[in-house]
Order: C-alpha cells, then structure tokens, then sequence
C-alpha cells in the first residue's frame, strides 16, 4: 500500500479484514509494524474498494496522531501489567476501587 509516514510517501504493509455485522460491513485495518488496529462500518453496497479506502485513511489519522517515540509492544504490554497488578491493588474487600 502507498501511504504516509512523516510527511513523506513510501510503501507500508496493511492487512484487512471483512466482517458481516447484521446489515453492516466491518473492516478492520491493522498496521503490522505498530500493531495499530481501526475498524470501520459502512453498508455491504459501499463496495470493497470503497471500505478499504475509508479504513486506511483512518488508519492514516490515527498513526498521525501517535506519539513519535514508537514505545514497542512489548513495552506497552508490559505497562499494561503493571497498570492491572496497581488497579487490583487499590481494589476494596467490597470488589469497589479505592
């Protein structure tokens, strides 16, 4: 895919995926190296070319819009342990966060 990184042109991977949710179709567009998911809905008569269209481009915004430290996955992960082992803690006898 051609797309934008830093202001300038280049070629990225995206992988899509297709959905049928009732009446809707949901695309799902996931950038492999930052491991950034978005997902859009729109009607089965969009067409293909259409909804991959849509996805990239919020795929776009959205990596726009990341921070520039590019902090790895498995430092996110990480943090997202240890927010979990600090929000048990702070939970009361009751099951109620303190």
């Amino acid at each position: 895919m051609l797309g934008h990184h830093g202001g300038m042109k280049q070629e990225f991977e995206v992988i899509f995926e297709f959905h049928r949710v009732g009446d809707s179709l949901k695309v799902s567009a996931v950038d492999p190296v930052s491991l950034t998911e978005v997902s859009v809905l729109g009607p089965p008569s969009a067409g293909e070319f259409e909804m991959r269209r849509i996805a990239l481009q919020k795929l776009r915004y959205v990596l726009e819009r990341k921070p520039k430290n590019n902090t790895s996955a498995m430092s996110h992960s990480a943090k997202a342990r240890s927010d979990r082992r600090s929000r048990s803690e702070r939970q009361g006898p009751n099951g109620w966060y303190v």
